[in-house]
């Protein structure tokens, strides 16, 4: 172990200064020793608004006095009114909308291309005769449908042909056509 014990020095007191009191004279001799008079507790004193306080100069400046405030924060806005019942008679409702894609900024697409319902279709031509039909997308992105058809005569057949923007647009046009023919119209 490296030094030693650290030392303690005993503790030292101080008396108390003897407390003198107006009007007392000192003697010669030893005085007895009296305990110092304790004076009662003063309340702080509250400045009315407006008042200086005693010992304040005359020419100081009138501070207004803060309320105290038990609840932390004094009302500031009147209270809101209570909610009012909807009545009934005096409410309007305007039937509701669904804002467009476009209004929602959502840009602008193609729509779905109808569906060719293709039990109908085989259904319709086998009634009208048909005994095949072909379909074809071109290059320009159109559709081209052809149907075969049965003739009165055994080693003849007629084709129908018909273009459209979508597939079932071509095959309803195709089976218009059909149609027309196998009734007997131009």
């Amino acid at each position: 172990m490296i030094g030693r014990a650290p030392m303690m020095l005993p503790p030292q007191y101080v008396s108390p200064p003897m407390p003198t009191y107006p009007g007392s004279q000192p003697s010669g001799g030893p005085q007895p020793w009296m305990p110092p008079r304790v004076q009662p507790a003063q309340q702080p004193q509250v400045k009315p608004q407006g008042q200086l306080a005693v010992g304040d100069s005359p020419g100081a400046k009138l501070q207004p006095v803060q309320p105290i405030v038990a609840r932390g924060k004094p009302y500031e806005d009147p209270p809101a009114p209570p909610i009012q019942p909807l009545n009934k008679n005096n409410a309007k409702s305007a039937p509701l909308t669904l804002p467009s894609p476009q209004e929602l900024g959502v840009p602008a697409t193609e729509r779905p291309a109808a569906k060719v319902d293709w039990n109908a279709t085989h259904e319709r031509l086998e009634q009208l005769g048909g005994t095949g039909f072909q379909t074809a997308r071109l290059s320009d992105g159109r559709f081209r449908v052809g149907f075969v058809l049965r003739t009165n005569q055994a080693d003849q057949v007629h084709h129908i042909e018909a273009t459209a923007a979508t597939q079932a647009e071509a095959v309803a046009a195709a089976l218009r056509h059909a149609e027309q023919w196998a009734s007997g119209q131009p």
